[in-house]
């Protein structure tokens, strides 16, 4: 949420991007958002990123990689493993996401309709999930993706 007095920065560094009748495809060597909150800056930053778009009838696919950046956090690697399907009202209906870390470790995200994502996780990198918590409902999360 933004408070009165925060600031957005949001920067581009060599990416290109193409637009096919109803497929929208780039590549971000780097892309950052500076936030100034509180006379606080925080820069996140994504790079190596790699999306595609492409609208059918009823629904929208993405494909999607790179890395995302936390100042204090640190670095985690992202892609969609296969389309992840968003319907045009914004719901999120098919799709898998694998986040990995350091040490090997890993989540898995999958999402079989309703904005409802399984967490499953290699918290010790040993390629065994071994962390379930219950399901996610990220109904609040509705995309509206109309290309």
């Amino acid at each position: 949420m933004q408070e009165d007095g925060d600031t957005y920065t949001i920067g581009l560094q060599n990416g290109n991007m193409t637009i096919e009748e109803d497929t929208i495809t780039g590549t971000v060597e780097s892309f950052y958002v500076k936030e100034v909150s509180g006379g606080e800056t925080t820069e996140y930053r994504v790079e190596n990123l790699y999306f595609q778009a492409t609208e059918g009838d009823t629904e929208t696919q993405i494909i999607a990689s790179g890395q995302f950046i936390h100042p204090d956090e640190g670095m985690v690697d992202f892609t969609t493993l296969g389309p992840v399907t968003v319907l045009d009202e914004g719901e999120i209906v098919s799709g898998q996401v694998q986040i990995s870390a350091a040490g090997n470790t890993q989540v898995l995200l999958s999402t079989s309709g309703g904005n409802v994502f399984e967490v499953r996780a290699d918290t010790n990198g040993d390629g065994t999930f071994d962390y379930t918590p219950e399901n996610l409902d990220c109904s609040e999360f509705d995309l509206d993706l109309d290309l």
